[in-house]
């Protein structure tokens, strides 16, 4: 008869756990009565690796919401509940995911060991960082001051370095994509939306059939798309202004890469012809007070933004497409457009990372509020 003992996180169970499932892993997120935002199914699990024999579950959120109390109760409730599905779930918070190019992280986890005894045998590896500390009777903190094994892990198993909602885990599909519904739930009835970054038309469409007596400006510098757009007719009492002008950090006129995919900046996957378009910025084109600026300009996220400081010290929400990799190239990256925000005052909140597009232009989803 197998000999079976586990103690991890506080929790002591004779219970022995399986490989998870899908089903298995539904099941246990909808016996948890703690919220659910914020969290995220990483690792094994998510990435397909290999068969894996526990549950990643990481809490994102820069700066920790939860008080250590909290934090540690939805711990052991995690821990708990799991082993009651039979489950293995290690989870831990970060301040943001693993990057692809190191970067100095912190995490706190709800134990500084992990025992087990099984037919004998001893497993009870100690967790070990550049610095631990004991910051709550169930909680420690890692801090990473270098690479270590677990980063050096995914990077060798190719790891997307990203992870699933676990709020909305095994849901049925929704209708719109998770930038879409905030954009959407942005447009209330006489709202001021900023669409830089038109090209077909497609959240020009979302704020027209969503709210009225609302003003919708779309900033497109790429004379494929403007036909589209213009074609979109008014309802709701609405008002649609499109501004042939690309948004920067200056006014003039500057090169626009590649029409139909158009591009401010000349990126490897964007070599080819230009054509001259007019530039300006925000704080030009817009010195009122509006609800919501939704930037996607192809990697020119971060001039966009120098060129809105009045509403960065306004505190206009900002939802932004950042485009990491194409960033990269130009040497930028999505921490220096996080940085941007954060310096005024801004929380940022990550979306999510389209597993189809990772090897495009590495696209992550944020929304920026204060």
């Amino acid at each position: 008869m197998m000999k079976f003992f586990t103690k991890f996180g506080g929790v002591e169970t004779t219970t022995p756990w399986n490989r998870p499932t899908k089903e298995k892993v539904i099941e246990w997120k909808q016996s948890l009565t703690c919220t659910l935002d914020d969290w995220y199914i990483v690792g094994n699990f998510v990435e397909g690796h290999s068969p894996t024999w526990d549950l990643d579950i990481l809490l994102i959120q820069r700066p920790l919401k939860l008080s250590l109390n909290d934090l540690s109760k939805t711990f052991t409730e995690m821990i708990t509940k799991g082993f009651e599905h039979e489950l293995l779930i290690d989870c831990a918070w970060m301040p943001e995911f693993y990057q692809d190019i190191w970067r100095e992280i912190i995490k706190i986890r709800p134990d500084d060991r992990f025992y087990k005894e099984l037919n004998g045998g001893i497993y009870n590896p100690v967790y070990t960082a550049d610095k631990v500390t004991k910051i709550h009777p169930q909680l420690w903190q890692y801090e990473y001051d270098k690479p270590h094994d677990n980063w050096f892990k995914g990077k060798n198993r190719n790891y997307n370095f990203t992870g699933i909602p676990l709020s909305t885990y095994g849901d049925p599909k929704p209708k719109y994509t998770l930038d879409q519904q905030i954009y959407i739930d942005y447009c209330k009835d006489g709202s001021t939306i900023i669409d830089v970054g038109g090209q077909s038309g497609e959240f020009v469409h979302y704020a027209n059939d969503t709210m009225s007596n609302g003003k919708i400006y779309s900033l497109e510098p790429d004379t494929n798309y403007l036909d589209r757009i213009s074609k979109i007719e008014e309802k709701n009492d609405n008002q649609i202004t499109i501004i042939p002008t690309a948004a920067g950090s200056w006014k003039g006129v500057s090169k626009l890469y590649n029409q139909g995919t158009g591009c401010m900046v000349d990126v490897k996957d964007k070599i080819g012809n230009y054509i001259e378009c007019n530039v300006d910025t925000l704080d030009n084109l817009f010195p009122y007070k509006v609800d919501l600026i939704k930037i996607d300009v192809e990697a020119y996220e971060y001039e966009v933004i120098l060129g809105a400081k009045t509403h960065l010290e306004r505190g206009t929400p900002f939802l932004v497409e950042i485009h990491n990799k194409w960033l990269r190239e130009i040497g930028k990256s999505k921490e220096d457009i996080i940085e941007l925000f954060e310096k005024e005052g801004y929380n940022s909140q990550f979306l999510y990372r389209p597993h189809h597009q990772m090897k495009w232009a590495d696209i992550y989803y944020y929304m920026f509020t204060k």
